[in-house]
This record gives C-alpha cells, sequence and structure tokens, in this order.
C-alpha cells in the first residue's frame, strides 16, 4: 500500500479533469487569438504557456497518476481476496458536479483575480479530496482516461471495498488477486 501523501494524490485525482475544464475555457475566452504555429520567441512562448498552462498541468498530473498505478501493478505485494458479492459502483455525483459544473459558472481567465479563484476552487476541492481520502469514491479520472470500471466488493470478512478493474467482473471468481492503492480502494491484477 502507498504512503500517505501518495493516498492522497489518488484521492485528488478525481479532481484533475478540473484543470482541463480550465483549459476549455480558457481557449474559448480566447478563441479569436488562436493561431496553428508556435514561435520560440520569448512573448509568443509566455502566451502559450499562458493560454495552455492547465493543459500542460493536467496532463503532467494525469501522467503522474498513470504511473503510480502502473508502479503499484508491478511493484507492490499482491494480496488475494476472498469476495462475497460484487456489485458496479454508483457514480458519486458531488466529485461529478465539483470536477465538471463549477469550473463553468464564473471563470474566463480575463485578469488576476480569475486565477485567485480557480486557485481557491482547486484548494478548497482539495481539502474535501484529503479528508475523504479514507474512504472510497468513484474517480472520474481512473475511468475517462485509464478505462478502468469501479466496482464495490463486500469480503467475507465483512469489509466493502472499491475495485478499479479493466475487466467487467461479473462472478467471484474474476476477482482473486488485488494490490491496496488506499485503505478501501484495491486494483484488481488477477
Amino acid at each position: 500500500m502507498y504512503s500517505r501523501p501518495i493516498k492522497y494524490l489518488i484521492s485528488l485525482s478525481s479532481l484533475f479533469p478540473v484543470f482541463l475544464i480550465f483549459w476549455l475555457v480558457g481557449i474559448i475566452n480566447n478563441w479569436k487569438q488562436l493561431h496553428f504555429y508556435f514561435s520560440l520567441k520569448g512573448s509568443d512562448f509566455k502566451a502559450f504557456f499562458y493560454l495552455h498552462g492547465f493543459l500542460l498541468v493536467f496532463l503532467l498530473l494525469l501522467f503522474v497518476c498513470l504511473g503510480m498505478i502502473n508502479f503499484a501493478k508491478s511493484h507492490l505485494s499482491p494480496q488475494t481476496i476472498d469476495v462475497k458479492a460484487i456489485k458496479p459502483a454508483d457514480v458519486n455525483l458531488v466529485s461529478i458536479l465539483l470536477s465538471y459544473l463549477a469550473p463553468w459558472c464564473k471563470f474566463y481567465f480575463e485578469n488576476s483575480h480569475d486565477y485567485i479563484y480557480a486557485a481557491g476552487y482547486f484548494l478548497i476541492a482539495s481539502v474535501l479530496a484529503i479528508v475523504t481520502s479514507r474512504a472510497y469514491h468513484y474517480n472520474i479520472t481512473f475511468s475517462l482516461f485509464f478505462g478502468y470500471k469501479h466496482f464495490e466488493v463486500s469480503t467475507t470478512k465483512e469489509v466493502t471495498y472499491l475495485v478499479l478493474s479493466k475487466k467487467s467482473l461479473i462472478n467471484k471468481k474474476q476477482l482473486t488477486e488485488v494490490v491496496h492503492l488506499t485503505d478501501y480502494m484495491l486494483i484488481n491484477i488477477s
């Protein structure tokens, strides 16, 4: 199992699409300034990062998250699991609303105040993610960008986990080995 900061990052990864939404809002707001070439002049380089910075942050965080998953699958010790019941996990609507709807409310990135609002939004969302990191939650990043399906699994010891799996789990014989990502989030490696 990962250390506490990595667990927080995995929990926080459900909010990474916020940066993609911020980038889209910026693109929509600045669509007249877009062009299809890139100059290495200092002012053009700065403008590129001003316009596409959120996309670059999103992609960086996405690759870090993918690296953590791949590292966990190959280096953390697998454990067997005695499954009592499997069912598809319900979507956590609060996470989706925070991730996708809230950034559209005000952020036009016309002045520095919008960046302060964006940082404040992400700070509040980060605190919520850290506070709920011990609970399992639906992670839209794993679904949309990595192709994982979420399943609620009850064990014979009456413990319930959220299991990430690339394949659909229909019966309990399909899930035999897992790796702990967080206290209640597992990844299927069988």
